[in-house]
């Protein structure tokens, strides 16, 4: 079995995985093994591109899978994830791609380079009810088709310490009900402890640029093909003028105020006890907790009150490549992943799985901050399908750069907004133009 990516780190967890997995299959109530077996004993080399992030996991998931499947050999590559999508499409061009990897770039189903799935599920009569409909739907659901699968429910969810609150006199903000930007703007105020010592600074919460978290629907129209008059109206206007005030102001840390602290992000920050509120990923659950902080989670800001509560949501999006050579052992791999491996993931890195049965089997909200768990899942029961827009990133990229503008002061959100709409139009009406000439 060729590993690629173990070092000696990672080879003690992958020894510690095969005692974990032989536990786990000793134990059988506590996490019960699916019995989904390979459909032919031929020996099978099955391949799989990976990008970092996943050491913790992978481990236990190869030996895992090998235990049930002792047919297959799993191969796992590492691959740099800026360099993710550069080698696929090179592997793709060439007719050699891996049999598995990250749905990463929408336009791979499009061209037809990946697999439906619908006849996977239905064969292994795998149950997706419980799973996150937001994630199955915006992220994995194409045309009516399923295309990939994963095994823990990514989002970005808005984090709160309870103890500043508390001392602050202020209302835990609702896991359901979204606050405005206003109230958002307000409450870090209130929160943030300045001090002529930046190491003893605290800050009331973060703020960036929103777009990368925010409700599509605030900077595109419902077809995703609009974006002049949306991304520069009023009230993104004022969101943005808003967020960038925090800074301005010091209720919320610059940039360069995170590069001197050595700090990475604000997630970081938060576990640090220097921030009050944090837009952050809730995937990191296991060093959160392992931080000691009282944390509470709740929905995302919104614009305006009215605006329905919205965050971003993900999973590990396994996906098989049509030109995959063992198309069959592939599915077994993610019908793997999606029951079993739900299970390797909340017992290996704590994090919440895809499915809620499995988070109810597990008794997932009821580990470590319990309170701070169930809350994520009523944060979660919220989220929506996320909206397509090809070349997003491309897109929005003015909007990071403005953003800097607007917190040093040197230009107003107005201004910035109303000189990038038209150039994003411009963007977006190109990458519509690619993204129809993509033929299978």
């Amino acid at each position: 079995m060729v590993l690629p990516y173990l070092s000696k780190g990672v080879l003690k967890a992958r020894l510690w995985a095969l005692t974990l997995v032989a536990s786990l299959l000793l134990a059988g109530a506590a996490a019960p093994l699916s019995g989904l077996a390979a459909q032919s004993e031929d020996p099978v080399t099955l391949s799989l591109w990976m990008f970092e992030g996943e050491e913790q996991l992978l481990p236990a998931l190869e030996a895992g899978f090998e235990a049930a499947h002792p047919n297959i050999d799993l191969e796992i590559t590492m691959i740099p994830e800026d360099q993710y999508v550069v080698k696929l499409d090179t592997a793709m061009a060439a007719g050699s791609p891996p049999d598995l990897g990250i749905m990463y770039d929408r336009r791979w189903v499009k061209a037809g380079k990946i697999l439906p799935l619908d006849d996977m599920v239905a064969a292994q009569e795998l149950d997706l009810s419980g799973f996150n409909p937001a994630i199955l739907q915006g992220a994995c659901t194409i045309d009516g088709q399923l295309y990939c699968l994963g095994s823990y429910t990514g989002a970005v969810v808005l984090l709160y310490n309870k103890a500043m609150f508390d001392a602050a006199g202020l209302e835990y903000p609702s896991a359901t009900e979204p606050m405005t930007i206003d109230t958002y703007a307000e409450l870090a105020a209130a929160l943030t402890a300045p001090s002529d010592d930046i190491t003893q600074q605290v800050w009331g919460a973060s703020s960036s640029a929103p777009y990368w978290w925010m409700k599509a629907t605030t900077m595109f129209s419902d077809d995703a093909r609009q974006t002049l008059g949306l991304v520069n109206d009023d009230a993104t206007k004022h969101t943005y003028e808003v967020l960038g005030s925090m800074i301005a102001q010091g209720h919320s840390p610059s940039a360069s105020i995170m590069q001197s602290l050595g700090t990475e992000s604000e997630e970081e920050l938060f576990r640090q006890g220097k921030l009050g509120m944090a837009i952050g990923d809730f995937s990191q659950i296991a060093a959160l907790e392992a931080a000691g902080i009282d944390y509470g989670v709740a929905t995302l800001p919104v614009e305006v009150v009215g605006d329905a509560p919205s965050l971003p949501v993900w999973t590990d999006a396994m996906a098989i490549f049509a030109d995959s050579a063992n198309p069959d052992a592939a599915k077994e791999l993610i019908a793997f992943l999606a029951t079993d491996g739900q299970r390797l993931r909340v017992e290996v890195t704590g994090e919440p799985p895809l499915d809620a049965n499995v988070a109810t089997e597990l008794k997932w909200m009821e580990q470590g901050n319990a309170a701070a768990r169930q809350q994520f899942l009523d944060v979660i029961a919220t989220s929506q399908p996320g909206m397509f827009v090809p070349g997003f990133w491309d897109v929005t990229s003015p909007l990071g750069e403005g953003f800097d503008l607007i917190a040093a002061g040197e230009v107003t959100a107005s201004d910035m907004l109303d000189d990038a709409a038209p150039r994003m139009q411009d963007s977006l009406d190109q990458a519509w133009r690619t993204w129809e000439e993509i033929a299978p």
